[in-house]
């Protein structure tokens, strides 16, 4: 490591993920992908902020079934690698 990226390392906060943290923000990535691509089959409402939303109570409870049911899946994988649920609600509750 050459005394620019050292520097850059311990002074700067040059910080960059580990295996750990890559795999929560891959999860909470696909959690968004999977379950905005659901919503998007389903609801009729508007789009607001890049997302569709629902326009009636069935459509909420779909959208919503489905959420549960994919985080479920998400938090399985998690735990299988060693993630914490707290830490991958975390992880999908911050993704952007």
């Amino acid at each position: 490591m050459d005394s620019v990226e050292q520097f850059n390392r311990q002074y700067l906060g040059d910080w960059a993920p580990d295996e750990h943290e890559s795999l929560k923000q891959e999860l909470a990535k696909r959690y968004h992908e999977e379950t905005e691509a659901f919503d998007r089959t389903v609801c009729t409402g508007p789009i607001i902020d890049g997302s569709i939303r629902p326009a009636n109570n069935y459509q909420l409870q779909a959208i919503n079934r489905n959420a549960s049911m994919v985080r479920g899946i998400i938090v399985a994988a998690a735990e299988d690698a060693g993630i914490s649920r707290e830490e991958m609600r975390r992880a999908i509750s911050h993704y952007h």
